[in-house]
């Protein structure tokens, strides 16, 4: 009786992490965004690109997670240029936005 209940306990609790799992993987897709546009400016220094999206303006911070593509090549923040077309996948919300791709168009 004693090992019921403790496989029965064993998986509710595996159940339920299993839930927390899915709901914060879940949450975490749904934090991302993505916009396109035309770069505005680049700062290297500060790590940021500001893109015109429509009549909105979005600037995003870029980290060493960041990734940056132009087709299947690999480039830097170095790269990506003023009037550029855009396509940049980002986090968060209002002035602390971080990219996680920039896809720059060919």
């Amino acid at each position: 009786m004693k090992t019921t209940l403790w496989v029965a306990a064993m998986v509710v609790m595996c159940l339920f992490v299993a839930g927390a799992y899915a709901e914060e993987a879940k949450d975490t897709k749904a934090a991302v965004q993505t916009k396109a546009g035309t770069v505005q400016k680049i700062d290297v220094e500060a790590k940021t690109v500001t893109v015109k999206v429509g009549d909105a303006v979005l600037t995003v911070k870029v980290t060493n997670d960041t990734k940056i593509v132009q087709g299947d090549a690999a480039k830097t923040l170095a790269d990506v240029k003023a009037d550029a077309k855009v396509t940049v996948e980002y986090t968060g919300a209002d002035a602390e936005l971080v990219a996680v791709k920039i896809v720059i168009a060919q």
